[in-house]
């Protein structure tokens, strides 16, 4: 199921958007890089945590359904933007 903001998520792969690494049991990184799909609008509140997906090639098949694994986001540098608050926005016609 698409949401509206992943086309974002698409855009921001194709502008060299965050990698996604696995980290295996043994604390190694796979060497395979991942690339992010989907990136959930709401923060789960008991849990505190945003629902993501990636994909994987999973060439030496270490990756099986149903495992949970630890996954790491490479940061991205910070892009300056003007922001202006919602409360000094007005309708009118």
């Amino acid at each position: 199921m698409w949401r509206n903001g992943d086309n974002a998520v698409r855009n921001n792969h194709r502008e060299g958007g965050p990698e996604v690494h696995i980290i295996l049991p043994d604390s190694s990184t796979l060497d395979e890089v991942g690339k992010l799909v989907f990136i959930d609008n709401r923060i789960d509140p008991t849990m505190g945590t945003i629902a993501v997906r990636a994909e994987f090639p999973n060439k030496k098949d270490l990756i099986v359904d149903g495992a949970f694994l630890n996954v790491q986001l490479a940061g991205q540098q910070p892009v300056e933007r003007t922001l202006v608050p919602q409360a000094a926005i007005q309708r009118d016609q």
